[in-house]
Order: C-alpha cells, then structure tokens, then sequence
C-alpha cells in the first residue's frame, strides 16, 4: 500500500509546533529541518513496538539534540505511543508526560534522559556496546540498532568525541549517527566555530560515512539509512538541512529557538499544505503512519517473543534476569583478605570476589592505580564483544555518559578514576542520578594525603561536589567492615553511587561495625567518660581521630564519641531518634580533609568545623599533614583548645 509519507511529515511539523506556541516557549528551527529524517526512520527503519514500548528487544532512539523534544513527541503520538493530544497540549508544563527534554521513564518512546548537548551521543555508544555485549548472552534476542539524532552542537561537545572515538576503535557497527547539518546554532552560523571537514574526522575515527545533500527528500534519507544498516562499522549520516525550513526566518539563527509569530505559523502551515487549526490531526495520517510501523515490526516482535520463550523453556534461570536485568547477582568472599594492604587493594580484592555477567566495569585508563579491574571478566573489543572490562582510554567525560547508556539497558555499570578527575565526570553523574541509573563511581585517591603528585590530583571540594548532587549516594569508608556494609548498600540499592576510596593503607586497626554501618553513621569510639563532645568524620581521617580523641580523654578525663560517617546521604534518611541517639545531644566537631558543607552542617559552630579550604601542596603525605596542622600532635591541640572554650 502506498502512504502519503508528505501529509503525515506535515501533520508531525504543524504539531510540534503548536505545542511550541502553545507553550510558549521550544525550539521550531529543529522541527522544521529534522523532521523528515525522524519520520523516515520510525516508519522505515527502527524496530519498535509502540504497544509495548519498554520491549527490552526493541531498536534504540537517541535524541541528542534533546531542544527537539516537541518533534519527537509529536512523532511518538502519530506512531502510536502512549501519548494523548491533551499530552501534547501540556507541552512543558508541570507535571506533564511531555517535559520540556526527554526524559527516561516520564514519556513512552524516550530511551534516555538527554539535556547537555553531546550527552545522548555517548549515551547512543554505551546503548551499543550494551546490545553487543547482552546479544552475545542471548543467542541474537538483543541485536539492537542504536539510531541518534545529532545537530552541529552535539558535535562540538567534546564528550561526543571521546565517546565516538570509543565507537570507532570497537567498530560499533550497530551504531548509526544521524546528523542534522543545518550550519546553524543559537548565536550564529557555525562558520564562526567551525572549520573543519565533518566527514574526514568521522572517516578517521574508524566510521562510514554517507552524505545526503538534500535532506528535505524523502527518497535519498531511506537510501541513506538503509545502506547504514548493512555497514560493517559505526556510521556517520549527514543531512544537509535548512534550519527552520519554510519559515520567514529560515537559515537563520533567529529561528533555532523561541516561539514562531503567529503570522509565520500561519504561513508554515499553508506551504505545508495543512489545516491552520492548532492542534489539528488527521486520522488519515495517524492510521497510515501506525500502519507502517504494525505492518514492518509485527513480524519480527512475535517472531521474537517466540525465541524469548524457547529460551525461557531451556533456561529458567537465566531468561528470569533477562526480563528485569538490574537483579543483580552477586557473592562476597572475603575470608581471604589482608587488611594489611593498602586500601585501593582491599577494594580490589573485594571488586574481585563479585561474580555477575550482568556488570560492566570500566576505568579512565587507571585499572592499574585505581585497583579496579575484575580479573575473572575478560576485555571487551572489537573480537570480543562478550567481554565485561572496557577500556576507555584518558576519558572520563566520554565514560560516565558511555556507563549512562549500558545502565539503561538493565546492566550494572562500574567506572573509576581519581577523585579530583570527577570534575570531569560531572555531567554523566548527574544524568545517572536525574535517571536513576545503577552506575557504581569508584574513586580512589582521595585526599591531599595524595601527596607528591600535588594540587591538580589532591581532591578538596570534590567531596562537596558529589554530595550535593539529589539521588546520588556518596560512601567514604573508613575500614574493611565498612567497606563489605558499602557494597551491600550499593547492590541492595542499585541507586547511583559513588565509592571514596583511599590509596594509602589503613595503618592502625579501625573496630569498623558492618552491621551498623548501614544506617549510614554509628559511633565508632564510646565515650570512656560522661559524655562531653561527638567527633564525626569519614574514610580515612578516622584512624587518627580515634587515637587523638583516645589519647584527649585519658589526659582530661573527659567523653569523647567518634561517629563513623560511611554514608551521609543514609544517615539523613534515617529517623530523629536514631539521630539523635548518635549524635548526642552534645556539642560536634566535624573532621574530613574536604570543605564539604553538607557534613559540616553538623558542627555546633565555625570553630567546630575542621577541613581543607585550600588547595593541597606537593609533599609527602606527612609533610601535607604538618604543613595543613592535622598531624596527630597538631590534631590534639587543635581539638583541646575547642574544648577549653566550653
């Protein structure tokens, strides 16, 4: 049956925009040059099912030019997706199904949260190597295409090119970049930050490339992507487009974001050849569009249920966490480590004994000094797409965003690097709290007790950072036991997290509480006296406040509780009475070598809070210690003279 594939791209263009104008607010220049590439692929190409839209089996889309919302839902309800037009309608409004960048698990069809520009591109790599490796496990059930609508922004983010680079050199050629190349951005054209050659750079990253020079024709965008799908390598499709086509302002800069007047809606809509109500639809274009999609993916979405319960017949256990792949398997065996190692090595020890194929660990090119590769996971690469340790080279921003995209699969992903490196990782980690993603951060090297390599690798408001962030849990051990409680808490959860690990060793026996530690804070030294001052800290500054407040309470005869804090954030989610119980009702002084404020809240005053608000200093570690006067000797002064005012 022949459709009228130019009456259903009008009604998608004149929908999106008026939720734009009826909003208020959006982006129409996106609609006006992309839409045609996005109606091509879900009526052509992408293997979905709108009825069941979480289908794990499913192609994946990835709108990395999030500004393009309004064409994406407005596409997702003429294919039949759980959307209704009042949702449309509700365009970026509060609490609407339709917000103003998609977001995972808000509206049906959108695959990933996406908002930063670049971000969905590594998302689109981690959604790839994630459907390599699962179909390697599942004898072809996850052979997925992964399809991402890129504009001239996305590209100029440096986190898409760590992360493309990553594609190339494992030859993700289920990948496909679909490039929106309009010249034009929010200030101006892009003649004024860019001059190189697009398609040579991709070319030397290991894709194919096509190029379509009319992107507004139908014919030469099917072409363009069936060929894409018969590659041997990522690819790399560009469409040479016009930013805000039959616009009064189109291939201007002007029309990329804002609201349309009313007159030139009026006058898109009569060169569209389309009705000039708002929120006009055919039910013509609707059916024809749905029929497209039922007529092409049917087939194939039986055919896999079909395979799905065959496997499910041959292979109980297996098929029961294919179908809800963040159930994570795992089993401690710890009987065998040595406390006397440094505690990155502790840590590796522990990472070492967890056996689950539903994990994938990487790590910014510091395996080796962040301790932090899985021994019995082989390496993923281009010959080996089952393996469970990726390398990612020196970057960081490219593999937070990259673990985003694994974990939206249902995987547990695991990525590490040095603490002071996680400025880079800022953005993945805030898209993996904003999801709910189960990512693991591991960061080692966690202090200025980093010592020689100095200020650019010694964290101080770092620490501040990572817990400032909503939905991210941020564990700061202090000693074996509570290292054991931290990875329970982090695998009971699958919440994003981040694990504050120490280099150095832990020098002196720490009576750490694996049982207590879950409530996130207990007291880790009694009082040996009447109760006179609470000492709270982290990691690995306990082992000198426990022996300084030791030695404090033997001269002044004097109570002194030491509370472990290994989690913040789930001490404040525990009740008042609890709190209250280890806090006491006493004055605090807080101790980290960070300035982070959310646990200095807890000190009674100013004169209670001992931290780093500086940069650290090249040195050995004890030197660092004397010149910041938190050496045990300078450590008791500092906390005797606070008592003295009392």
């Amino acid at each position: 049956m022949n459709y009228d594939d130019e009456k259903i791209v009008s009604n998608i263009k004149a929908l999106a925009l008026d939720m734009i104008d009826n909003a208020k607010s959006g982006h129409p220049g996106i609609v006006l040059s992309a839409a045609k590439i996005l109606y091509t692929l879900f009526s052509k190409h992408i293997i979905i099912n709108p009825c069941d839209s979480n289908w794990i089996g499913r192609d994946r889309f990835v709108l990395s030019a999030g500004h393009a919302s309004a064409l994406l839902y407005s596409t997702l309800f003429m294919a039949g997706y759980n959307i209704s037009l009042d949702d449309l309608k509700n365009f970026r409004k509060i609490n609407s199904i339709t917000p103003g960048h998609p977001e995972l698990g808000i509206t049906p069809g959108v695959d990933i949260s996406t908002g930063p520009l670049g971000e969905g591109v590594a998302n689109a790599v981690g959604m790839a190597i994630a459907s390599k490796y699962l179909n390697t496990i599942y004898d072809g059930l996850l052979n997925n295409t992964i399809y991402c609508l890129v504009g001239d922004g996305d590209l100029m983010e440096g986190v898409s090119l760590e992360a493309l680079s990553i594609a190339g050199n494992y030859s993700l050629d289920n990948l496909i970049i679909l490039y929106d190349s309009n010249n034009m951005s929010l200030d101006s054209d892009t003649s004024n930050t860019l001059c190189e050659d697009t398609l040579l750079k991709f070319k030397a990253m290991n894709f194919d490339v096509i190029k379509v020079c009319d992107g507004n024709n139908l014919k030469d965008i099917d072409k363009a992507i069936r060929k894409a799908k018969n590659n041997k390598k990522p690819t790399l499709i560009e469409f040479k487009t016009i930013l805000g086509k039959d616009s009064f302002l189109e291939n201007t800069n002007k029309v990329h974001g804002g609201v349309l007047s009313n007159d030139d809606l009026i006058n898109i809509k009569h060169k569209l050849n389309i009705c000039t109500d708002s929120f006009y639809i055919s039910n013509n274009n609707i059916n024809n569009f749905r029929n497209m999609i039922k007529n092409r993916c049917t087939k194939i979405y039986n055919n896999w249920i079909n395979k799905y319960n065959k496997l499910a017949i041959e292979d109980k256990n297996n098929i029961n966490i294919l179908q809800s792949l963040n159930k994570i398997n795992y089993k401690f065996n710890f009987s065998d480590v040595d406390i006397n190692i440094p505690f990155r090595d502790i840590n590796n020890k522990v990472l070492n004994s967890i056996n689950s194929k539903f994990i994938m660990n990487s790590s910014a090119d510091l395996f080796s000094a962040c301790k932090t590769k899985i021994d019995k996971f082989s390496d993923f690469d281009k010959n080996n797409y089952n393996g469970q340790n990726i390398y990612m080279g020196v970057r960081e921003h490219g593999m937070s965003a990259i673990m985003n995209g694994i974990s939206s699969y249902g995987l547990m992903s695991i990525c590490s690097t040095f603490l002071s490196f996680s400025d880079y990782l800022k953005a993945g980690i805030r898209m993996s709290a904003l999801m709910n993603l189960n990512v693991l951060y591991i960061f080692t090297h966690d202090s200025i007790l980093v010592g020689e390599d100095g200020p650019t690798h010694q964290p101080v408001e770092q620490l501040t950072m990572l817990r400032a962030i909503p939905n991210l849990y941020v564990y700061r051990p202090s000693s074996t036991e509570e290292l054991y409680s931290c990875y329970e808490m982090i695998f009971d959860k699958q919440s994003p997290s981040a694990l504050i690990i120490t280099k150095n060793k832990i020098n002196i026996q720490i009576n750490g509480d694996k049982n207590k530690a879950k409530y996130g804070a207990y007291i880790i030294k009694d009082e040996e006296y009447e109760h006179n001052l609470t000492i709270m800290s982290s990691g690995e500054e306990l082992q000198s406040i426990i022996l300084v407040a030791k030695n404090i309470e033997e001269e002044l005869k004097i109570g002194i509780r030491v509370v472990s804090v290994p989690c913040l954030e789930i001490f404040e989610e525990q009740n008042y009475i609890y709190k209250e119980k280890i806090l006491g009702n006493k004055k605090i002084i807080t101790f980290e070598y960070s300035n982070d404020y959310k646990l200095a809240r807890y000190a009674t005053d100013d004169n209670h809070i001992l931290n780093i608000n500086e940069f650290g200093i090249s040195a050995n570690k004890n030197d660092i210690l004397l010149n910041f006067g938190y050496d045990n000797n300078n450590l008791k002064s500092l906390i005797t003279n606070i008592i003295s005012n009392y």
